[in-house]
């Protein structure tokens, strides 16, 4: 395929958006110092309990299950929260498919938003941090906005459940200066960042595993369905290369392949189909399909350090689910809660025997779902939630505000 070539009009549109891009970020940057200055006589007594900073988009699967799940519980106990987003999912997607300008308008948006929200925040007593005050952005250097929430806030918490300082390791580790406390969901990561801050805090994503339907039995549908969710991105790099093996075991056994998503490979061979996600049938696709593919090609060190969301609904619904072992949740046991894939050559092996044993797909299915029911609770994890946003800095913890 030959790439589309772009319009003399429309590189000037780019250029020209970047170069406002540029404007925009200089003085946003300029304002975010002088208020940082000022910050001795902006600051407020707390009249708010709580301020959330989220990362994910409003509406994404992030949102939800990292604190979304947590909002009518704050609301139940009286605390006084507010929640400062960006933008929705569909605006971040709408942006990021369309003309450059698109995100670069996004960009600006975002920072001067925030920069907004920073100081609406020095009203209340905690604030947590999901991994960055200015997502989307790739080119960050700098936490600038987190160094202004510094000087404005004095109990911040900073959250990850991705290894983010792979890719952006000098503004992220430049804003572990700017927290008194320190997130993450898995241990490796935890390892990865205790040399670097002095209060490390281990904490699961949460599952409200009363959303999902068990599934009703373990016999194969007819064709038997085999689950994939997850981001463009991820099809293409990591469920696009195993159409090959899907393929060629659609010679014995009768196949359709499930895409929940924006996007959806095609196959010659295999029937895909595909859905987008809404919440009001995602549950009943998850206790419907028969076996949920999570392949991770490539990078195994990285994904060691994360945790594949998908995953805890694949286990939630105690859906069995075939693939690799990084990027796992705390706890889970493969071969007890999941059929391994050691190796990219072990696929259509480790692929024909969950499909010929009926008997192993209700044991990892079963298994999967007592597991999710005992240590993934809601209420357990609100608690957890609570404890470290509300616990109080100790002396030495972090850079103070000056």
């Amino acid at each position: 395929m030959t790439a589309r070539a772009t319009s003399p009009s429309t590189l000037t549109a780019e250029r020209l958006a970047y170069l406002g891009l540029l404007l925009s970020l200089a003085l946003g940057r300029l304002a975010a110092g002088l208020l940082s200055v000022l910050a001795p006589l902006l600051r407020r007594p707390a009249d708010r309990d709580l301020a959330i900073f989220p990362n994910a988009p409003v509406g994404s699967y992030g949102y939800d299950v990292r604190f979304g799940l947590f909002l009518p519980l704050l609301d139940k106990e009286g605390l006084r929260f507010d929640v400062f987003p960006t933008f929705s999912d569909d605006e971040v997607h709408d942006a990021f498919v369309g003309p450059r300008y698109r995100q670069y308008a996004l960009h600006s948006r975002v920072f001067w938003k925030r920069l907004g929200q920073v100081l609406r925040a020095r009203r209340h007593r905690a604030v947590f941090v999901q991994r960055n005050l200015f997502p989307f952005y790739p080119d960050k250097r700098t936490p600038t906005l987190e160094r202004l929430l510094r000087r404005l806030s004095r109990n911040i918490t900073l959250d990850f459940w991705d290894p983010v300082h792979l890719w952006q390791p000098e503004v992220t580790y430049a804003s572990f200066a700017c927290a008194d406390k320190l997130c993450v969901d898995n241990p490796l990561l935890r390892e990865c960042y205790a040399s670097r801050h002095p209060r490390l805090e281990l904490w699961p994503i949460v599952i409200d595993v009363s959303r999902y339907r068990a599934k009703p039995d373990y016999a194969l549908n007819r064709p038997a369905r085999l689950l994939y969710t997850g981001a463009p991105a991820n099809v293409r790099a990591h469920l696009e290369p195993l159409l090959g093996v899907l393929e060629a075991l659609s010679c014995d056994f009768d196949l359709e392949l499930v895409v929940i998503g924006r996007y959806a490979p095609r196959s010659e061979t295999v029937r895909i189909r595909h859905l987008a996600w809404e919440e009001s049938t995602y549950y009943e696709a998850l206790a419907s399909s028969d076996l949920a593919l999570f392949p991770f090609l490539g990078e195994r060190d990285v994904n060691r350090l994360r945790v594949a969301g998908k995953t805890l609904d694949y286990l939630a619904a105690g859906l069995p689910i075939v693939g690799v072992t990084e990027g796992l949740a705390v706890g889970v046991v493969p071969g007890e809660h999941m059929i391994p894939v050691n190796d990219t050559a072990d696929w259509p092996a480790q692929l024909r025997l969950a499909l010929q044993d009926g008997a192993l797909r209700e044991r990892v299915g079963r298994a999967g779902r007592a597991f999710m029911e005992q240590h993934y609770s809601v209420e357990k994890s609100f608690a957890e939630f609570k404890r470290i946003v509300f616990s109080e800095p100790q002396p030495g913890e972090s850079g103070k505000r000056g």
